[in-house]
């Protein structure tokens, strides 16, 4: 038989854990609002916020690097109308698994995997050139 208390103090562990992670979106949020109004400054207070919440969140580290970056010129210069027109993309995750075909070079893919957070498997049809 478990102790009697140990069920409360898990559930309190939990909802501990879930307010930390609610606290750290909300400044990486408030961090992204202000990255976009050029308060660069205060934006990278909000990202250092979330950091001391969760050191290890990636997101939260490169958005500081880009709020002590110094500012870039504008590089849509010279795109077609429709791709400077085109805004912020927001991607949402599924939890099903997908299959690609994938042409190109084999570090191009390890590269694309590494970007999504995603495990790259090869099918035994691909040969091995080394």
């Amino acid at each position: 038989m478990k102790p009697r208390g140990s069920c409360r103090k898990s559930a309190v562990f939990d909802g501990t854990r879930t307010r930390q992670a609610q606290l750290v979106f909300d400044h990486v949020q408030r961090g992204n609002a202000l990255l976009a109004e050029d308060a660069r400054i205060r934006a990278a207070v909000e990202f250092r916020a979330a950091l001391e919440l969760d050191p290890e969140n990636r997101f939260a580290l490169e958005r500081l690097a880009e709020t002590t970056r110094a500012a870039e010129p504008d590089r849509r210069i010279g795109l077609p109308a429709r791709l400077t027109d085109t805004g912020e993309i927001h991607l949402e995750p599924r939890n099903d698994r997908a299959t690609f075909t994938f042409s190109g070079n084999v570090r191009a893919l390890l590269r694309v995997g590494d970007g999504l957070w995603c495990e790259v498997q090869f099918d035994d049809s691909v040969p091995n050139r080394r």
